[in-house]
């Protein structure tokens, strides 16, 4: 047992009382267990954490889906927008032409709905298919322009054939 008052520490600190010296033995258990499980966590989070690659071309998915999106609805619901078609078009033409660049680091994650592998077992085929969808996409942005109804809906046909033949080869199926 300490006495009181008696300096045990650094300059200036003392151990009051047996209470006091409980807290210190507490403080010393949770730094030890800090300093025993933080390569634990650390482990856990690296393991855990998602490469960048793979959030970048999620993200690149998104828009073109968002943009596809936005064509659908200006479609559907006749909204007055139809100034924006040709630019969602061309949103979806600039990310197309992303879609190859952004999958030539092969880094794949488990999760439903995302790439496969074949992609990097054939990565000539993969492009093929993306020039494809972003050629489909231009020609999309070029009659959006024309303002002819039925050329619009069979170029939107095209772009979908080009996002569905890719998808059904190179992207996991979503649960």
């Amino acid at each position: 047992m300490i006495n009181k008052g008696m300096s045990n520490g650094p300059v200036g600190t003392s151990i009051q009382s047996g209470e006091s010296m409980n807290d210190l033995r507490k403080m010393v258990v949770a730094l030890s267990l800090l300093v025993l499980l933080s390569p634990v966590a650390l482990v856990k989070a690296q393991q855990t954490e998602e490469d960048p690659s793979i959030s970048y071309r999620r993200n690149v998915m998104k828009s073109i889906a968002a943009n596809m999106g936005g064509i659908g609805d200006i479609l559907k619901n006749r909204l007055p927008l139809n100034a924006h078609l040709a630019d969602h078009a061309k949103n979806v033409e600039r990310n197309a032409a992303m879609i190859a660049k952004a999958f030539e680091k092969k880094v794949n994650d488990d999760k439903a709905g995302g790439a496969k592998d074949d992609i990097w077992k054939d990565m000539a085929k993969f492009k093929e298919k993306a020039d494809t969808l972003t050629k489909e996409a231009g020609a999309l942005a070029t009659v959006m322009g024309g303002g002819d109804g039925a050329a619009i809906m069979g170029q939107l046909q095209k772009v979908g054939k080009a996002c569905k033949s890719c998808h059904e080869d190179y992207r996991k199926p979503k649960n």
